[in-house]
């Protein structure tokens, strides 16, 4: 245990004299020439219509202070670059500076829609007294870490060690080589003051107390982000116990897991959704049920315009942090369409479809990218885009439907947020329709009115910021997540949404050199990719191979890969670091991120796109590095399975398949899909490559096994009444003297459903069926397999 060097937040008696200063004048000090030629230049460029973002205007409306972050290509450093304090961004270029002029560091991590990131600024960083002793004493540093998450994980690690929980803004004092040694969140002005005062006094009269403890500290996060690796193997029990963990701190009033402020938890969802699927169980799908429909009532879900804010700040879902993450849009809407094709139930069709449509609608680029998120502030007041007074909504509807919205969303005079409504319902469509007798079609299209008259309204509202940089990764998330909509609403357009923004990072956030970029942002992209981008763009490619059987995608994937093992692999221990080692100047420990925040974690979806990539083209060294990457991790893993949900559903998925209605066998040379039909029945569609064949359901050989269809005697509740096999061939083979009875080209096998009054789970509506093959080539026969696929029945 290290001793914690702790400067004093309030109540100090000491203080240092500062010599007052003019910011104003010193403010430009170390600018050179050429550096006040290409922020000339960049203002020039941005034109008259530039509205700076800062309170400090000189009289002809220009703004009295211009630091470095203007030429940055990041929405959240422009915010900051008229602030007084006189930013430097991330760069070997800045921490040289530092040397030179034996400074320390201040560093402060956010992004452009963080909420309490905008109060800091607001009442610190615009503040002329706290600049005049930021500038003179220290190097500040701003980092957005959307951009750079891998400094972001870095930082945040020290303060989680020192404060047991992190947060942004984070707010650190380094030393000029990089190490902190004070790591906090959010600070107030007052405290923040005072914390500068005696951070410089200390540099001035004991600076090897600041050195010792920065060392101390720096090894101490070197250690945590250390991974030591015994390739050992993940115990048997290791997913049930994760399970049983996370079922532990379930809500059972409110749904979700733990007490608030609440997050969704998507990496928990998408683990307990596989579970489902792996084991049918009425007491989990009740947990997910519940959990869903109780967060699509809520205030965390905009109830008007579609798509979830972050998270909520209350017990019930009702009142949220406002803004709006692409990354939340993308897991959710797979996680609610996935219930969807387990269940039936239309309201989860409807919310993953309207939270595509919204993604489609407000965070789509002309070009197709996606952007990255939109502000929880507008007006300068947090919410107030999306909060209703019943006078409003009164003055914007009919009398029956306003007297039908406040019903339903729970409107009142007062208010739930300020004296104003944060819409929200209590029970789900169906359970409202029954109540007040009515049909859900005709309650739909009420709301459907209600909605289209409110948002038409709200459109006049000053809108909260949209970051419009289109960051790799979560593009990636996003571009799977149209591609699964089409694959389980069969809506066309979402297919056409997911091509052209996959087309737009693959022609935009690629350099010359074929490697990913991370972010592009107005012209151009920039940064080198870090590792979630590779991965969680290699899965999108993937599932577009799958619903499109264009080869283009599985071949973009697989060069993508052969980069990710290039620049991320970690060749002693296994596993994946976060960040290139050629970017870290600062020599600063690699990060591999693989505990689950609110995305799943970049090891996670690298087993994930390794272990489908190897399905899809039989190679089996994807596979390897895959069972490398969770054997690097395992320790950890068994000793606190529920921090990596994502991991271990990436290794159910190797152990039992991916368990939804696409699935492949004979290294990628067969491929099958499952789809219900209308004559109460399943299509069973084998498509197969060039060359390959597979056995009929009868042969001719023992030696031969026939090709099989039947369900899973998991599922208790439903039987095939009948299974109608194509017309075999005949076909000669140079290893067997007689003819081979085989289906060689594409086929539909069709199963006809016959429903059993003893089905236990009535709330499952997708089937698993076990389908058992032989494929062979004109040379080979490969070995037979059984494998699982998820079947629709409605």
């Amino acid at each position: 245990m290290i001793k914690l060097f702790r400067f004093c937040l309030i109540g100090c008696f000491a203080f240092f004299i500062f010599i007052p200063i003019n910011v104003d004048a010193n403010y430009y000090a170390d600018f050179s020439k050429a550096l006040k030629q290409k922020l000339e230049n960049k203002k020039q460029q941005l034109g008259s219509s530039y509205q700076p973002r800062t309170k400090h205007i000189s009289e002809d409306g220009k703004p009295i202070y211009t630091n470095r972050l203007l030429l940055e290509e990041s929405p959240y450093l422009l915010q900051h670059a008229h602030n007084p304090v006189n930013w430097h961004s991330w760069s070997e270029e800045t921490f040289n500076i530092a040397r030179q002029q034996n400074k320390l560091i201040f560093l402060s991590i956010g992004y452009s829609t963080c909420h309490w990131c905008h109060v800091m600024e607001h009442e610190s960083f615009e503040n002329i007294e706290i600049a005049k002793l930021l500038n003179l004493n220290f190097i500040s540093i701003k980092v957005d870490r959307e951009r750079r998450p891998d400094i972001d994980a870095t930082y945040m690690a020290a303060i989680n060690i020192v404060n047991k929980r992190g947060g942004w803004p984070a707010s650190l004092f380094l030393t000029n080589e990089g190490k902190p040694f004070v790591a906090t969140t959010y600070i107030r002005p007052a405290q923040f003051k005072q914390l500068i005062h005696d951070v410089a006094q200390t540099w001035e009269q004991q600076p090897d107390n600041i050195l010792t403890y920065a060392d101390e500290l720096h090894d101490t996060v070197s250690e945590y982000l250390n991974t030591h690796s015994t390739l050992e193997q993940l115990k048997k029990t290791t997913s049930s116990q994760a399970m049983n963990l996370i079922i532990a701190r379930y809500d059972e009033f409110n749904g979700g897991f733990g007490d608030a402020p609440k997050f969704p938890s998507e990496p928990k969802l998408l683990f307990l959704l596989h579970q489902l699927r792996q084991q049918p169980s009425q007491d989990l799908y009740k947990i997910l049920s519940l959990s869903l429909h109780a967060m699509a009532q809520g205030g965390i879900y905009d109830q008007v315009g579609g798509g979830f804010h972050r998270y909520a700040t209350d017990p019930h879902w009702n009142i949220p942090h406002f803004e709006k993450m692409l990354y939340t849009q993308a897991q959710l809407s797979k996680i609610y369409l996935d219930l969807y094709a387990l269940s039936a139930d239309p309201e989860f069709a409807l919310i993953g479809k309207e939270i595509l449509t919204y993604v489609k609608r407000e965070m789509t680029s002309p070009k197709g990218g996606f952007y990255s998120a939109t502000d929880a502030d507008s007006e300068g007041k947090e919410g107030e885009y999306f909060i209703w007074k019943l006078n409003e909504m009164e003055t914007l509807l009919p009398h029956d439907l306003y007297t039908l919205a406040i019903d339903i969303f729970n409107a009142t005079k007062n208010g739930n947020f300020e004296g104003s409504n944060i819409l929200h319902r209590t029970l789900p469509l169906i359970s409202y329709a029954e109540n007040n007798k009515i049909t859900q079609s005709v309650l739909q299209q009420k709301l459907d009115r209600i909605k289209t008259a409110l948002y038409t309204e709200r459109n006049h509202r000053v809108k909260p910021l949209r970051d419009e940089k289109i960051i790799t990764a979560w593009n990636g998330l996003m571009i799977e997540a149209f591609a699964h909509g089409f694959n389980i609403l069969n809506e066309p357009e979402f297919l056409s949404v997911a091509i052209e923004a996959a087309e737009f990072i693959w022609n935009h956030n690629r350099n010359k050199d074929n490697n990913l970029l991370r972010s592009f942002y107005a012209v151009s992209g920039t940064l080198n990719a870090t590792q979630d981008d590779y991965a969680h763009y290699i899965n999108a490619l993937i599932t577009l191979y799958d619903v499109t059987n264009d080869n283009m995608w599985l071949t973009k994937s697989e060069s993508l890969a052969g980069k990710m093992l290039e620049h991320f692999w970690d060749q002693k221990n296994g596993g994946f670091y976060l960040n290139y080692n050629k970017n870290n100047f600062l020599n600063l420990t690699r990060v591999k991120d693989r505990h689950d925040g609110a995305i799943i974690s970049a090891n996670a979806a690298a087993i994930r796109a390794l272990n489908r990539l190897a399905k899809r083209t039989g190679k089996s060294v994807y596979e390897t590095k895959a069972k490398q990457t969770i054997a690097s991790f395992a320790t950890e893993i068994n000793a606190l399975p529920e921090a990596y949900p994502g991991i271990l559903l990436a290794d159910e998925e190797i152990k039992h398949g991916a368990l939804s209605n696409i699935t492949y066998a004979a290294e990628g040379n067969v491929k099958i899909v499952a789809k219900p039909n209308h004559n109460n029945g399943i299509d069973i569609n084998i498509t197969l490559q060039p060359g390959w064949h597979i056995n009929s359901q009868v042969t001719h050989s023992k030696d031969y096994l026939p090709t099989v269809i039947s369900i899973d005697n998991r599922t208790q509740g439903w039987k095939f009444e009948k299974v109608t096999y194509p017309l075999p061939q005949n076909i000669e083979v140079t290893f067997e003297e007689k003819p081979l009875s085989v289906f060689s080209e594409d086929i539909k096998i069709i199963g006809k459903l016959k429903n059993i009054e003893t089905n236990k789970n009535k709330w499952l509506q997708a089937i698993p069926i076990n389908i058992m093959l032989q494929a062979c080539n004109d040379e080979i026969c490969l070995l037979p397999e059984e494998l699982t696929i998820y079947a629709q029945i409605y």
